[in-house]
């Protein structure tokens, strides 16, 4: 998890037109802390297992709208983003126009063909499952959902820059 936001913290350096060494500095340490935190959780709960696929499944994606409600609203306060929201915004902004579920897909590609990758190189498929899958194609929309009909208030606060700082 740390690699893949440190790797999209370098990508976002050198594409986002308003990227600066300060804003990098907060998200590397937001990415840092997440990190630490998901590890945290992952170690206090271990043996929490629950075998019923389908509700396994209804939680996971239960727990991937509750994600898109807070990425909606963080994304548009773009205050300090983990990198690997920071790349979903720069292509949003920068590539796709706006158009949130074109940029999620394309920034959660990278990590997706990284997993792939490892997978034909090792043989092992790690933290790539339904829910992955449902995130990929689904979190843009999600977004889109909460952007228009839960919290239209909020406005995006990043800009379209057409020249860099």
């Amino acid at each position: 998890m740390t690699i893949v936001g440190v790797t999209a913290l370098i990508i976002n350096y050198f594409a986002y037109k308003q990227a600066s060494l300060k804003r990098s500095f907060f998200n590397l340490l937001f990415l840092l802390s997440f990190s630490y935190l998901v590890d945290f959780w992952y170690y206090l709960i271990p043996d929490i297992t629950i075998d019923a696929y389908l509700i396994r499944l209804l939680l996971n994606v239960f727990g991937i709208v509750f994600i898109a409600a807070g990425v909606s609203i963080y994304l548009r306060l773009n205050v300090v983003l983990h990198p690997v929201d920071e790349l979903l915004q720069v292509f949003r902004l920068q590539v796709f126009r706006g158009n949130v579920v074109k940029a999620q897909v394309t920034s959660l590609s990278i990590p997706l063909i990284g997993s792939l990758i490892f997978w034909w190189l090792s043989g092992n498929l790690y933290a790539v499952n339904v829910a992955t899958l449902v995130s990929f194609f689904f979190m843009g929309w999600f977004i889109v959902f909460f952007d228009k009909y839960l919290f239209p208030s909020i406005k995006l606060n990043a800009k379209i820059t057409t020249t860099p700082n």
